[in-house]
């Protein structure tokens, strides 16, 4: 029942700052995270700078996540904007898309992932950065990804993507949707999140949002990527869908390179990092005894980067497997 989510009034979180709003709407996609996601709407209401408005899209939980998000919303309507979409489970790329229709007025927009934690100064280190610079289309915070129930951390910086940002997304791939702040006519003119993406949705928008302008980058502030143990240790989960995701991603860098990459500062560069993705999948195949597979990726490596020797030799050693 809602009553029993219990999360400090909204008299008492605006009385913990002077609260100075800013002409940022963000979008929260959540489905089946009643756990996670109060802390992540908690770090949303305790910015230094709140947003003007926040839109949580629950993406047809079956669990007390509604729950959770009713009795979050009761606390906080005095703090900021808050509406709430319900829809069918349509995964993450639909509800991101969900909730930028509604936030077209705003100039600024940005998402948080229900398993992340924005630090109080995220909002008003890298919202600046972005308005001092009319020719950007994005800035970036540093991350953290922590593993809790391991007591993991891994720190995640993002200066690359200052410097190239395509050249980031072909070694990193595009996992920075909670760490960005993003100029809202351009996420419009990039036509949003392909809903038909199993996985790899954020590098398909973002590499094509790379495209309008330049990319800055804030060191001093830094997101939390908080990861479970629950998923990690589903038998056979990890190494199987790793090697689909590989194989889904480098498909997606292969058409943005024959449809956008004579756009880019680099695109042999582009190409090389391509050919190194598709021989890592090829070696990872040969790893699990699917010759056909590897030599698929072998041959791709090799049609990206005709001078990749090591991918001549794993064509030739699944040949003969």
């Amino acid at each position: 029942m809602p009553h029993a989510f219990a999360f400090p009034s909204a008299t008492e979180n605006a009385d913990m700052k002077s609260v100075q709003q800013s002409d940022l709407g963000v979008i929260v996609p959540v489905y089946n995270r009643p756990t996670l996601l109060p802390d992540a709407l908690e770090s949303i209401v305790n910015q230094s700078r709140v947003p003007a408005e926040v839109v949580i899209v629950n993406d047809g939980s079956t669990d007390e996540t509604g729950d959770v998000i009713e009795a979050w919303m009761a606390a906080n309507r005095q703090v900021t904007d808050i509406k709430l979409l319900t829809t069918e489970n349509r995964g993450v790329s639909a509800a991101r898309n969900a909730g930028l229709r509604g936030l077209e007025k705003h100039e600024y927009v940005a998402f948080l992932d229900s398993d992340d934690i924005w630090p109080a100064l995220f909002v008003e280190r890298v919202l600046p950065r972005l308005q001092d610079s009319v020719d950007a289309v994005a800035a970036t915070a540093n991350a953290q990804k922590r593993d809790e129930g391991r007591g993991v951390v891994v720190s995640e910086p993002t200066e690359l993507l200052a410097i190239d940002p395509f050249q980031y997304m072909f070694r990193y791939g595009a996992g920075i949707a909670s760490d960005t702040i993003f100029r809202s006519s351009a996420l419009h003119a990039s036509g949003w999140f392909d809903p038909e993406l199993a996985s790899g949705e954020d590098a398909e928008l973002f590499l094509r949002v790379a495209l309008q302008g330049s990319w800055l980058h804030e060191p001093s502030c830094c997101v939390i990527h908080r990861y479970s143990d629950g998923l990690r240790n589903e038998p056979g989960h990890l190494s199987r869908l790793s090697d689909e995701r590989l194989i889904g991603w480098n498909e997606i860098y292969e058409r943005f390179l024959r449809e956008h990459g004579r756009e880019t500062p680099d695109f042999r560069g582009l190409c090389r990092l391509l050919s190194s993705r598709w021989r890592k999948a090829g070696f990872d195949y040969h790893r699990r005894g699917d010759a056909g597979v590897s030599r698929l990726c072998f041959g791709r490596a090799i049609h990206w980067n005709r001078l990749d020797l090591r991918g001549y030799w794993g064509w030739l050693r699944s040949r003969l497997s």
